[in-house]
């Protein structure tokens, strides 16, 4: 068994978790403070088509920044298009820093499943205690500490942000070979969308983008790829730039 397998079940089998340090909630206004004109701008068009008070659910503004990118992500992603009705999933969710912004976009129901939940932080709080904690702070969100691979449940909106497309960055996190199983997991999660549904992929850079567009050809089916190109960084916290993907299951 080669180490990252190993680490990667030994964290899994020793799940206990410190809870998580409370914070009050945030003011928008806190937000506004760390933003330049260009993003202020920005800020105030997302203020005007959506309730950002999720944001102010936020653990600190450093998280709520990065919530607010999704909704913005998001917002641009997929525009005005009409979903139907039904829960929200995102995949491989980590600590659950989006869900504000996630939940901004789209309130209602959201699970966020992430496989390796029980990695660790140096005050020996895990991902899956902040994604507990996190999900608890919204109505019917729920944080899944499992691979999503054996997820069944149907979702109108399916985000996927960083899919590991090639395995080197796979293996930089720590995660077991067996788990890279790119076209397998794309397959399935596909499989997860509902009628009239939409599943958002953000890819890091062009050329992580380019692999993604071959596995998309590979396994689409009869479902529609709308390649929206590289997202506007106006919000973006992140260096590298983020490219998006959207696809569809006809109604």
């Amino acid at each position: 068994m080669d180490t990252a397998a190993l680490s990667f079940r030994l964290r899994s089998a020793l799940p206990w978790s410190r809870t998580p340090t409370a914070t009050a909630p945030l003011r928008l206004a806190s937000l506004q403070e760390r933003l330049g004109l260009r993003e202020a701008w920005r800020f105030d068009v997302l203020k005007h088509r959506y309730e950002l008070e999720p944001l102010t659910r936020a653990s600190h503004v450093d998280g709520a920044l990065e919530a607010l990118w999704a909704t913005d992500l998001l917002d641009r992603c997929l525009g005005r298009v009409r979903l139907p009705p039904g829960p929200a999933l995102d995949v491989g969710a980590k600590n659950a820093t989006h869900l504000p912004g996630q939940y901004a976009f789209r309130p209602g129901p959201w699970d966020l499943v992430e496989v390796d939940a029980h990695r660790r932080y140096v005050d020996f709080t895990t991902r899956g205690a902040h994604g507990r904690a996190m999900a608890a702070r919204f109505r019917a969100a729920r944080y899944l500490a499992q691979d999503v691979n054996t997820v069944s449940r149907r979702y109108a909106l399916i985000t996927w942000f960083l899919p590991f497309v090639v395995e080197s960055p796979h293996r930089a996190w720590g995660l077991p070979r067996e788990l890279f199983q790119p076209e397998r997991t794309l397959a399935h999660v596909l499989s997860l969308l509902a009628e009239g549904g939409a599943l958002v992929i953000v890819n890091q850079g062009e050329a992580e983008a380019e692999v993604q567009a071959r596995l998309l050809d590979d396994v689409k089916g009869d479902l529609e790829v709308d390649a929206r190109g590289i997202v506007d960084d106006t919000l973006s916290p992140y260096t590298h730039q983020r490219v998006c993907f959207v696809v569809r299951r006809r109604a």
